[in-house]
């Protein structure tokens, strides 16, 4: 094989690594990490049973190409039938499995948290929850959500059951 051969065997090889490490660099840019702001109905049975607002606030941190780390809290306030308003913060963690490569991702999961009494009783509970929803990117890093949510409180003595959509900015 000549020098001139040899140089460009060496040029191909090396533009074909550099495409498959651009397809790679390419797909971790697009799974970089997301915040996502949601709202939605969330029927509850605590102290009382009814359906309110609860607003959240979730950080995905993408963990390999179809595991998601989640961090979030929800809010949640409802009037009981006697007394003042109740408030409940609910921070979790949740390790999520998505389907990788599309720009419309099903996903579920699960995890745990502590339902934080803002008013009311005035304690702190452990929970549980499973998760599952769907992310769907639109343009320019930013995308909807729509999620389902069942959290068991102070587990199985109480639960919330959600329905969230929002809209989400993923990070570069």
């Amino acid at each position: 094989m000549t020098s001139i051969s040899r140089i460009c065997v060496a040029l191909l090889a090396t533009t074909g690594s550099a495409g498959t490490l651009t397809a790679v660099q390419a797909q971790r840019l697009r799974d970089g990490p997301a915040i996502s702001v949601m709202a939605g109905p969330s029927h509850y049975d605590l102290s009382e049973t009814g359906t309110a607002l609860a607003a959240g606030l979730r950080l995905d941190i993408p963990s390999g190409r179809s595991m998601i780390v989640e961090i979030g809290a929800t809010y949640l306030k409802f009037q009981p039938s006697q007394g003042p308003k109740v408030k409940y913060l609910l921070p979790e963690v949740s390790l999520q499995y998505v389907l990788p490569g599309a720009a419309i991702r099903p996903y579920v999961g699960g995890g745990i948290g502590e339902g934080e009494f803002l008013s009311g009783p005035g304690t702190s509970k452990f929970t549980m929850h499973a998760t599952g929803g769907v992310r769907a990117m639109i343009a320019n890093g930013w995308g909807l959500r729509g999620e389902f949510r069942a959290r068991s409180v102070d587990p199985f003595r109480g639960h919330t059951l959600d329905l969230s959509f929002g809209v989400l900015k993923r990070f570069r």
